[in-house]
């Protein structure tokens, strides 16, 4: 048989017959060595597969080192025929029957004498581990949420719960030891009766004035020969009052007050005609002036946050009176007595009253005037002693 790779390379170099023949015998030995030594090497590396009845294999005994060439490889030496050991010869013995060896099949080489190279590979087949079922826990799957997306639950720490006090335990009742009662010597001391305190211990004493206006009700229209038939009606003016005063305590809502005064009642009119060619008008005027001593007296009711209020019927005597029209004056008739009520309203500041005071007479003050003085006065009472 010849190599294609060589036909191909003698072909193109044309090579001579005789050195194409001794090439391609040269190679074919050596491709023969090759296998021989592959499916050795490949008998005695693999073990039998288990499948085809095992063979025992005889050792076959090396060759002599002598009878190798020593130009020619070990490995590329043909293997060595088989020694196959002669049969055992079995003598026949009555007692015994003659055991002989039973015969190989036909077709088949006994065991020891096929070489290990000879042997085939038959790969042992291993059986199969049973397949192990491992329990798959399947975990649920995480949600997928950012970390500044979960909200902030603040710890909360457990408070515990405070432990009971332990009730104390009661005291032990001690019976206390009663004393028998002693005599005890009682003095009688003789007692001063109290002295019955005077009127005084609880009057005050002041002063009180008192700034306002006055008039006549009613008073008759006042002539005089300067302005003929003219009459001058008569209007409010200036009131003063001046005097003394004592106050009683009755009780935190009550005091009597009883108040000795001297009042100036007056009242005034006017009257202007004017004159052709003259820068001036000619003035008239009238008048009523009266002096009087009055003794009011006064319930006073002290009401809440230091006001009070007063009321009291007031007495008083005429002892002066005037009327008078420009230069011409006139002494009107007057009456003796006078009366009259009289109200009033203030503030208790600290032992001094402020407050308001009016008063209506309702006698006439003369003799045909038609006249009832009035008055309304603002004043202010200190009280400076009280015994």
């Amino acid at each position: 048989m010849e190599i294609p790779a060589l036909r191909m390379f003698f072909r193109g170099h044309g090579a001579n017959a005789k050195y194409r023949f001794a090439i391609m015998g040269v190679a074919k030995t050596c491709a023969l060595i090759t296998v021989l030594s592959v499916h050795a090497a490949i008998a005695q590396y693999v073990p039998p597969t288990g499948l085809e009845p095992a063979v025992e294999a005889q050792a076959v005994p090396a060759p002599a080192p002598e009878a190798l060439t020593p130009a020619v490889p070990e490995w590329s030496l043909p293997p060595a025929e088989p020694v196959v050991p002669a049969p055992a010869v079995v003598e026949w013995s009555p007692a015994a029957p003659a055991q002989t060896e039973a015969p190989a099949p036909i077709g088949e080489t006994p065991a020891e004498t096929l070489p290990a190279w000879a042997i085939p590979y038959r790969p042992v087949t291993e059986p199969e581990p049973e397949p192990v079922v491992e329990a798959v826990v399947e975990e649920a799957p995480a949600e997928q949420v950012p970390a500044w997306a979960i909200p902030y639950l603040p710890v909360v720490v457990p408070v515990p719960e405070p432990e009971p006090e332990p009730e104390p335990e009661p005291e032990p009742i001690v019976e206390a030891a009663v004393e028998a009662p002693r005599e005890i010597a009682i003095t009688p001391t003789p007692v001063r009766a109290e002295e019955p305190k005077g009127l005084c211990s609880t009057f005050r004493f002041g002063v009180r004035a008192g700034l306002g206006v006055s008039s006549f009700n009613g008073h008759k229209a006042i002539y005089n020969k300067d302005f003929a038939n003219y009459a001058i009606v008569l209007g409010s003016s200036l009131s003063t009052t001046a005097g003394l005063t004592v106050a009683k305590n009755i009780s935190e809502l009550l005091d009597i007050t009883l108040d000795l005064q001297y009042t100036i009642y007056q009242a005034h009119g006017e009257l202007v005609f004017k004159t052709v060619g003259s820068d001036f008008g000619i003035l008239n005027e009238a008048g009523v002036e009266l002096h009087t001593i009055e003794l009011p007296i006064m319930a006073r009711f002290n009401l809440a946050q230091k006001c009070y209020i007063e009321a009291g019927p007031q007495f008083g005597a005429n002892v002066y009176g005037r009327i008078y029209a420009n230069s011409e004056l006139k002494k009107p008739y007057l009456n003796t007595f006078a009366f009259g009520p009289a109200l009033g309203l203030g503030l208790n500041l600290k032992g001094m009253m402020v407050g308001m005071r009016g008063y209506y007479n309702v006698l006439e003050y003369a003799e045909n005037s038609n006249g009832n003085p009035w008055t309304l006065q603002a004043g202010v009472t200190a009280y400076f002693r009280g015994f």
